[in-house]
């Protein structure tokens, strides 16, 4: 029979999982709702914002790239759960006591990623946008050294300037994916998150 910690271990262990299944699903959705306020912009009134504002543009494709990276960090979290999950049951199985978050989180967390089935759904969803937004910026912004030339250009030579920037702008991302945890992981998750911060001085802080 498995502890009364035991048991309260795994009931949280699910509960953090679904969660964090919700949460990434809600942020995907919030994304939806803030991409159909900015197409809003495509025929605004007159002196009204425009999303063929290169500032406009360019403010979105800010956004809907940080937006990419929230569905990452998301998305690691997630994955950690869910082998959390799986490593209760491990346990159970084998009749081993169960490890607490923070336990897994430490001989884990490295070797965590963000990479799920939905997440190259988000990733190809929110990046292609954030690739549109870009290259809009670049086309309506007042750069002589670029405006004129790609102005000038065959527009299927243009398509395939386009289609080769897209290749590489996902290429550069998975660079970052797949060192996720020298880029990502180590300076900012373990730095920011409560997850990793030492408990007892925390405590000893307050209690002092």
């Amino acid at each position: 029979m498995t502890s009364k910690s035991d048991e309260l271990i795994y009931k949280n262990s699910n509960t953090y999982r679904l969660h964090a299944d919700n949460l990434r699903w809600t942020l995907l959705g919030g994304y939806a709702v803030f991409l159909t306020a900015i197409v809003g912009f495509s025929h605004p009134p007159t002196n009204s914002l425009s999303i063929s504002d290169p500032k406009i543009s360019f403010l979105a494709f800010i956004l809907s790239f940080s937006y990419l990276w929230i569905l990452a960090i998301q998305n690691w979290f997630y994955n950690l759960f869910a082998r959390w999950v799986q490593d209760c049951e491990s346990c159970i199985i084998e009749k081993r006591p169960l490890r607490s978050l923070k336990t897994f989180a430490d001989s884990i967390g490295p070797s965590v990623s963000p990479y799920h089935p939905s997440f190259f759904l988000s990733q190809l969803l929110v990046g292609s946008v954030a690739y549109y937004f870009l290259t809009i910026t670049l086309k309506n912004a007042n750069f002589p050294w670029l405006t004129q030339p790609i102005l000038s250009l065959e527009s299927w030579l243009v398509f395939v300037i386009w289609l080769v920037g897209l290749i590489i702008y996902f290429a550069i991302l998975n660079v970052f994916f797949l060192n996720w945890q020298e880029w990502v992981y180590e300076p900012i998750i373990m730095r920011l998150s409560n997850l990793y911060k030492p408990l007892d001085k925390e405590i000893d802080v307050k209690l002092n």
